[in-house]
C-alpha cells in the first residue's frame, strides 16, 4: 500500500492543486483486553506467518492495536473493533498549492493549523 501512495504523490515543487483531508476520531476504550485481542488479530493478518507470541509482543497498547487495525482495514476496522466506542468525529478538507506544503516532512498535520488564522 505504501508504494501506491508514493506513486500517487506529486514530486515536491511540481506545483498544482492538492486536497488535504485531515481527520480526528475519538474513541472510549470500553474493554482494553478486547481492543488488544482485535489488534493482535489484525497484526497477524498484516504479518502472515507471525504467531500469537509475536503479536502479543508487538501489540501491547490500544495505540498499537489501532495502528494494526488501520493497516488491516482502514478507519472502518477501528470503528468495528471490539472494545472501542466512537464518541466524536471531525474531518476537514483543505485545498492548497502543493508548493506551499514544505512543512510536510517535519509535521504532516501542520497544514491543518497553519490555515486556521
Amino acid at each position: 500500500m505504501e508504494e501506491q501512495r508514493q506513486g500517487a504523490t506529486p514530486e515536491p515543487g511540481s506545483g498544482g492543486a492538492v486536497l488535504t483531508v485531515v481527520g480526528r476520531w475519538d474513541f472510549h476504550v470500553k474493554d482494553a483486553a478486547a481492543v488488544l485481542a482485535t489488534g493482535r488479530a489484525a497484526y497477524r493478518m498484516n504479518n502472515p506467518g507471525s504467531g500469537a507470541d509475536e503479536a502479543s509482543d508487538q501489540v501491547r497498547t490500544a495505540e498499537d492495536a489501532t495502528e494494526e487495525l488501520l493497516e488491516a482495514g482502514g478507519v472502518d476496522a477501528v470503528f468495528d473493533a471490539d472494545g472501542l466506542d466512537a464518541v466524536r468525529v471531525f474531518t476537514a478538507a483543505i485545498s492548497h498549492d502543493e508548493d506551499d506544503d514544505e512543512s510536510f516532512e517535519a509535521d504532516p498535520f501542520a497544514i491543518a493549523y497553519e490555515d486556521v488564522d
